[in-house]
């Protein structure tokens, strides 16, 4: 993967910082991309760490792309899902699939199943052609 440096520090909690390496990653050899990501803050202001905010935004190949989004997250998710979906559509991907997984100390065993179903839904409806929202 080719990186480039980019100018952004960020501050982690154990207050120390780093820089962001943003990764021009190309997709534009897939068929269908699965992008997850954890949520971080508090109700009702939780969103997407902004790494992946960064990565969305940078990653080439993206644009007409079938894609699934999920999220995994300690209660309730506020509006993350709908920024990361937002960002894929102003890319013009297409958004084929979506789940948000919350747990209370950890996922359970159903939801990996309920992972594991929604990674095969989703490559069936990319074979089908099918679209969200």
């Amino acid at each position: 993967l080719q990186q480039k440096e980019k100018k952004r520090i960020f501050e982690w909690p154990n207050k120390k910082k780093i820089k962001l390496i943003a990764t021009k990653t190309d997709l534009a050899g897939f068929d269908l991309v699965f992008f997850g990501s954890g949520v971080k803050g508090m109700s009702p202001k939780r969103k997407i760490p902004e790494e992946m905010e960064v990565y969305l935004k940078e990653c080439k190949g993206l644009e007409g792309k079938k894609v699934a989004v999920f999220l995994n997250c300690f209660g309730l998710p506020g509006t993350a899902m709908q920024k990361m979906q937002s960002i894929l559509q102003t890319r013009n991907a297409q958004i084929i699939n979506s789940k948000i997984f919350t747990y209370l100390l950890s996922l359970s065993d159903a939801q990996f199943g309920q992972a594991k179903q929604f990674a095969s839904d989703t490559i069936q409806k990319a074979a089908q052609n099918e679209t969200i929202g």
